[in-house]
């Protein structure tokens, strides 16, 4: 089941990835072209729906120029089986 609460750790990274898209005047469906997800994905993670994982999120950092310390802090990505980073 899905669970489709919206995460602290999740909404930070979504202002994160919103404001870098916004800087470079740039949409959702551009990012996710650029990092070959489904335009739905971002739109989760911005949301606060989900976390991007860890490769989605070294993927962004290069693709919005934002340095990778800077969206770990922000909380952080999920490995592939979906466990949280520690």
């Amino acid at each position: 089941m899905n669970d489709m609460r919206i995460k602290p750790a999740a909404t930070r990274i979504g202002k994160l990835i919103r404001a870098a898209l916004e800087v470079l005047d740039r949409g959702q469906a551009w990012l996710a072209r650029r990092i070959d997800v489904p335009e739905q994905r971002v739109s989760e993670w911005i949301g606060g729906v989900r976390e991007p994982s860890s490769t989605h999120l070294v993927a962004m950092s290069r693709v919005l120029d934002v340095p990778l310390a800077k969206i770990a802090a922000a909380g952080g990505g999920r490995k592939r089986d979906g466990t949280r980073r520690a």
